[in-house]
């Protein structure tokens, strides 16, 4: 591996973030996240006439238009993935609400005024025990919290173990690994309404000299800035 050459302008504080963008006509997004609860109502009016805000949104407002969050893992079974939490939170930090304004400090304040009934669930963390009988389920559907179980088969290995003088029998627990960047991988992008033209762009491509991408789709100019308590 080469040199890393993104390091100095990292610890100069000349990078280039997507929350330093900014663009004609854009809004900000904060969200609401939440721990492993029970929704049993959420009252949004108060944040919707709050100052500067442009929408408020709950998993009710998208149910039935907006489609499951794609899931890249191999699974034996996908359950559906709401953008927003839809009468239950099954995860820490899932996303209950988002407040857009014409800045993240306006959709924060607002954010603060939502008004949530929510009910504890019990949890399991341990994943050898949300396998056990009786244990919680977080997609009920499913009938069980296995996500995957993947055997390889080698018949090599198996006449190598079965010829052995001597085999050993272990466990291995490996631990979790989260990888924690800056900032979530990003990108600007923006209607225009007079070429029909949507354009889309990469913090680095600033710095970079690269040129745009275009493509035909329409979507709206938008900086999300997500938090459970306040903007960066």
């Amino acid at each position: 591996m080469g040199p890393r050459r993104e390091d100095p302008r990292l610890i100069t504080g000349t990078a280039t973030y997507v929350d330093d963008v900014r663009l004609p006509g854009m809004l900000s997004a904060v969200l609401l996240r939440s721990a492993h609860v029970k929704i049993n109502s959420i009252n949004v009016d108060a944040a919707r006439e709050a100052p500067e805000v442009a929408a408020v949104l709950t998993g009710e407002d998208l149910k039935d238009k907006v489609g499951s969050l794609p899931c890249v893992a191999q699974a034996e079974h996908i359950p559906f993935h709401p953008v927003l939490a839809q009468g239950r939170v099954r995860y820490v930090d899932e996303p209950v609400v988002a407040v857009v304004a014409t800045d993240p400090y306006s959709a924060q304040d607002a954010l603060d005024i939502v008004e949530i009934d929510y009910e504890p669930l019990d949890a399991v963390v341990d994943p050898e025990q949300t396998l056990t009988s009786g244990a919680p389920l977080i997609h009920e559907q499913s009938g069980n919290n296995l996500v995957v179980r993947v055997e390889v088969p080698n018949p090599a290995v198996d006449d190598a173990i079965r010829n052995a003088d001597r085999t050993i029998r272990f466990r291995l627990v490996n631990q979790r690994l989260a990888p924690v960047p800056m900032e979530p991988r990003g990108v600007v992008a923006q209607w225009h309404a007079a070429s029909k033209r949507f354009s889309a762009r990469r913090p680095e491509a600033r710095t970079r000299g690269l040129s745009l991408a275009s493509t035909n789709s329409q979507a709206a100019a938008a900086s999300i800035s997500s938090s459970a308590n306040s903007p960066r």
